[in-house]
Formats: structure tokens, sequence, C-alpha cells
């Protein structure tokens, strides 16, 4: 029992893992983002959706200055004609930069901000 309770959640973290890395690779095909990270925000009525941290590239930044609000829109359409629905980002932050140590973006740091900015 308890081995069957296990591979269920090994499974259902390997689905979990796809599902990232498949945002993450439909995000990061938009020819105006540069780097990108996705991490689940909580949502008060699916328990979780995904939230993307976007670095714009630089060839396009200054085409999307005061108007992040509209690149988030753009970014949001693009994805829903690539990913189901449920792994669309429910929103998108542009930011300067991503947190990073020795080569790995580090995702507690994105998830820190995003309940600082829930407060």
């Amino acid at each position: 029992m308890l081995l069957a309770l296990q591979l269920n959640k090994v499974r259902l973290m390997f689905r979990q893992q796809t599902c990232a890395y498949h945002i993450h690779t439909e995000l990061a095909s938009h020819p105006n983002v540069l780097e990108v990270s996705v991490v689940a925000r909580p949502h008060p009525k699916w328990g979780e959706r995904p939230m993307a941290f976007v670095i714009l590239n630089p060839q396009y930044a200054d085409k999307w200055i005061g108007r992040h609000h509209e690149f988030s829109k753009n970014l949001k359409e693009y994805t829903r004609t690539r990913l189901p629905g449920f792994a669309c980002p429910e929103w998108v932050e542009v930011v300067p930069e991503l947190p990073v140590s020795f080569m790995r973006i580090l995702h507690a740091s994105l998830m820190t901000w995003i309940l600082m900015s829930m407060l």
C-alpha cells in the first residue's frame, strides 16, 4: 500500500514537472522573450496556477517599455494557441533579471516575491 502511494506521488510529480517543462518551452519560444521561469502561484479556485517571470529580449524591449500589461496579454494569447488552458500562465511578470545561483534559477526567491506581493 505504501509503495503504491509513493508511486502515485512520483507519477503526479513527474506530470507536474513535465507540464512545467512544456510551459517553459512554449514561453521561451516567443520571439520577445529572452529568459523565463515558471512557478506555481496560489489560486483561490484552482489551488495553484502557473505564473511566468519573463526577461524581455533586448531587441524587442523598447517596444514594450511602459506596456508590460500589453506584453503579458500578448504572451498569454501566444501560449493559448500552443498549450492546454490549464497550462497557460495566469500571471506574467516582466523582470529585469531572474534570481540565479550557480547557474540555476532560485524558484524559492520567486515564490517569496509572489507571497509578498499577495499581502
